[in-house]
C-alpha cells in the first residue's frame, strides 16, 4: 500500500473515533431540565390578600449555592385569584437531574389585605423579612418540563397582632405534578363557609368552600383522611368525616355535605 493510502486509512480511523468519542460524551452528558414553579392558593374570607414577591432563590442537590428564578413578573399578587384549582407562573430555571432542596422566597413591602371595604397593610414577620426558605425535597428527572406549585394559605398567613396590626406570617406547602391526588366536594347550605381541612397525622392541608358551597384541594398525596368542616358562624357546629381514601393518581370526590 502506498504511504498516501496509508495516510488516508489512519486519518479516517482518527475521523471515526472522535465520531464516536463525541457520540458517547452527548449519551453521558445529563439533560438539563427546565423546573416551573407556580403560585397557587387556600382561599380565605377576605375580599384580597396581596403579596409582594421579589426574588425567589432556590437551593439545588445539598449545594450551598442558590440559582435564582427567573420571575416573569416580580411584584404583587393577590392570592385570591389563584384558589380552588386556578395558578399563577411566577417564574423558571433549568437545572440538571437531581434534587431541589430549599426555595427561598423574598418579599417586598407592598402587602396588604382588604377586609370589607378597607386596605389594611400587612408588616412582614421579623423572621421573613430576609426572605421565606421553604424546605422541601422535589427530585426532578431528565424531562423537559418539571411543574411545581408553591401554594400559600391565605387564611392562616394573615396574623393579627392587636391594636389593628397584621402581619404577613406565610402558611405554605410545596407540591409537584407528580402528586395528581385531590379532594373535591360540595357543602350546603352555601352560607356556612367552612374552613376545610384533610388531617393525616400531625399534617393538615387546609382550604374553604366557594360562593356555591365547592371546594376543592389540589396536590393531595395518597392516603388516609380525616375531614374536617369548621363553620365560619358562631354557634353552628362542624361536621366531621373520619376517613376519606385518597389514590395517588386521581380525584376523589366525597360528595355533598350537610351543615346543620
Amino acid at each position: 500500500m502506498r504511504k498516501s493510502g496509508i495516510v488516508t486509512v489512519i486519518t479516517a480511523l482518527i475521523f471515526v473515533l472522535v465520531l464516536l468519542s463525541i457520540t458517547f460524551c452527548r449519551k453521558d452528558k445529563p439533560v438539563n431540565t427546565k423546573v416551573n414553579l407556580y403560585l397557587s392558593d387556600a382561599p380565605a374570607y377576605f375580599k384580597a390578600v396581596n403579596i409582594d414577591i421579589q426574588k425567589i432563590l432556590v437551593k439545588y442537590d445539598g449545594s450551598g449555592n442558590e440559582q435564582e428564578v427567573k420571575l416573569n413578573h416580580p411584584g404583587v399578587y393577590n392570592l385570591l385569584d389563584f384558589s380552588n384549582g386556578y395558578d399563577t407562573l411566577l417564574g423558571s430555571i433549568t437545572v440538571p437531574p437531581g434534587k431541589i432542596s430549599q426555595i427561598h422566597i423574598m418579599f417586598g413591602q407592598n402587602n396588604s389585605f382588604v377586609n370589607d371595604s378597607e386596605n389594611v397593610t400587612l408588616n412582614l414577620a421579623p423572621e421573613i423579612e430576609n426572605g421565606m426558605i421553604i424546605s422541601t425535597d422535589q427530585k426532578v428527572t431528565e424531562e423537559k418540563i418539571f411543574n411545581l406549585w408553591i401554594d400559600f394559605d391565605a387564611s392562616r398567613s394573615v396574623i393579627s397582632s392587636g391594636n389593628r396590626n397584621y402581619s404577613l406570617r406565610p402558611v405554605v406547602r410545596v407540591f409537584s405534578e407528580d402528586v395528581k391526588g385531590g379532594i373535591r366536594g360540595v357543602v350546603i347550605p352555601e352560607d356556612r363557609k367552612p374552613f376545610v381541612y384533610a388531617i393525616s397525622g400531625s399534617d393538615s392541608i387546609g382550604t374553604i368552600t366557594d360562593s356555591k358551597g365547592r371546594f376543592y384541594i389540589k396536590g393531595v398525596a395518597g392516603g388516609i383522611y380525616k375531614m374536617r368542616f369548621i363553620p365560619q358562624k358562631p354557634g353552628v357546629q362542624q361536621a366531621v368525616i373520619d376517613s376519606v381514601e385518597v389514590k395517588e393518581d386521581s380525584l376523589k370526590y366525597i360528595g355533598t355535605i350537610v351543615i346543620n
